[in-house]
């Protein structure tokens, strides 16, 4: 049964329960089973390219071992949980910012993160926020976009900690899985779902970074996009995800 949690604003998660046995009735099986939908079709046809890996000089070894560190030491209850089940849950590194552009307040994880510092220097630009997010083994994060305005010039990258070849990010058309220490750029203003069909906690740190060079960090068929961005296809794409979500929530609910 798919319950949705409710949330400010557009970004709707819907979790799903987890008690059903058997290995192909989970719901990291469930979504990963189903067919292409109609906005995946869209932006298929539409040949988008949304994400690509950042080149960066700043070794990114230390910011994993210092976010594990970090995790054995944060209790389940000082984090935040997103879905009703625990599945989803976040540790906030900084906070987001009032408002597109401006930096964000760092929580006190910050000062146990010293790595990152050389990271964000290297890239530029102004950070916002930062978490660390945990998907459970065999769940799923459904359907759903992040509002940020393509004017905004905001990027959200993605830094594996721990994951497994089947834990994957299905962004639109396209399946991702990014292997840890790697840093990747992600357009998640398209609608994105994540599946970990491991045994395996599947464990990223992302961020946001306004302006910097980050286009100048990406493979040229990713950057190209960028500068051909076509607002109205984005659009297309999130209204008919959230028709399929509606309509997939009542179907549930029956």
């Amino acid at each position: 049964m798919a319950r949705a949690v409710p949330r400010d604003g557009p970004l709707l998660f819907i979790c799903y329960d987890r008690d059903m046995p058997g290995p192909d009735s989970t719901p990291a099986d469930r979504g990963g089973a189903a067919p292409e939908t109609p906005f995946q079709a869209l932006a298929r046809q539409a040949g988008l390219v949304l994400s690509g890996r950042v080149k960066v000089d700043t070794p990114l070894a230390p910011i994993v071992e210092q976010v594990l560190a970090l995790l054995a030491q944060t209790p389940d209850v000082e984090r935040q949980h997103d879905c009703w089940d625990g599945s989803w849950s976040s540790v906030w590194v900084v906070h987001p910012p009032e408002a597109l552009g401006r930096p964000g307040p760092p929580s006190p994880t910050r000062d146990r993160l010293p790595a990152l510092s050389a990271l964000f220097e290297e890239l530029g630009g102004t950070v916002g926020l930062v978490v660390i997010a945990r998907l459970a083994p065999s769940d799923l994060l459904d359907w759903h976009y992040d509002p940020v305005p393509p004017e905004a010039a905001m990027f959200r990258l993605h830094l594996p900690i721990r994951t497994h070849p089947l834990a994957v990010t299905d962004l639109c058309h396209k399946r991702l899985h990014w292997p840890v220490g790697e840093l990747h750029f992600g357009d998640y203003g398209f609608p994105h779902r994540v599946l970990n069909r491991s045994s395996e906690e599947r464990i990223h740190l992302y961020f946001d970074i306004a302006g910097g060079h980050i286009p100048d960090r990406l493979p040229p068929a990713t950057r190209d996009a960028l500068l051909h961005y076509d607002p109205v296809i984005r659009a297309e794409t999130v209204r008919n995800m959230l028709q399929f979500r509606s309509e997939a929530a009542v179907s549930a609910a029956r």
